[in-house]
């Protein structure tokens, strides 16, 4: 196991989405600038292959994870902090404007629906998380507090959403796969003063 069995996990659950249908980005960025690119779709199309449903949003977006590793056991768990977003597009989405008012060309869907839509969809995404992982002991929810902070008008397309911030563990083999064991046995700390001080 490693990081890569979590990002296919990840786009396996998000690919069963009603809201997300898939679209499911790993930043290259600790930024998520990510989703200012003009061909976002393109990049949707590679994350999730050839579907027909060519929108940008609703997307998740996972950011680069930060890594602590408790120890250097032959077999330990190593703890993942990990920030997604769930975004989607301020007023219009990707047939018009959404809950349209005619009289004045405006959405009647305010920010704060766009918040509650989106943490609906982190909270799903959490839940599915837990059910998937509890029938395995590879990779597991870390049973702390989860954090969902709300944000607006995101990047080129106005983004609004929710960041979901939470931890997992991961099962993971720490042996050797760049060193020989034997090489290493042989090596011996120099314990002398290798630079004497002078003026």
């Amino acid at each position: 196991m490693n990081e890569l069995n979590i990002y296919d996990l990840f786009q396996q659950i998000l690919s069963k989405s009603k809201v997300i249908e898939g679209r499911f980005h790993i930043s290259s960025t600790e930024t998520g600038n990510d989703i200012n690119t003009e061909n976002l779709n393109d990049i949707n199309l590679e994350a999730f292959g050839d579907n027909e449903n060519k929108s940008k949003y609703p997307l998740c977006l996972l950011l680069p994870p930060v890594e602590e590793v408790n120890s250097f056991d032959e077999l330990s768990f190593t703890k993942y902090y990990l920030v997604m977003y769930f975004l989607t597009q301020s007023q219009n989405d990707s047939i018009g404007i959404k809950n349209p008012n005619f009289f004045n060309n405006t959405s009647n869907h305010p920010l704060k629906y766009d918040w509650k839509d989106m943490r609906e969809c982190a909270i799903n995404f959490r839940k599915a998380f837990i059910k998937v992982t509890e029938k395995e002991n590879y990779i597991r929810d870390s049973q702390t507090t989860d954090v969902i902070t709300r944000v607006s008008k995101v990047g080129n397309d106005n983004l609004n959403g929710v960041k979901l911030t939470f931890k997992i563990n991961v099962f993971e083999k720490c042996g050797f796969t760049d060193y020989n064991e034997e090489d290493l046995n042989k090596i011996k700390i120099n314990k002398t003063d290798l630079h004497l001080q002078h003026k």
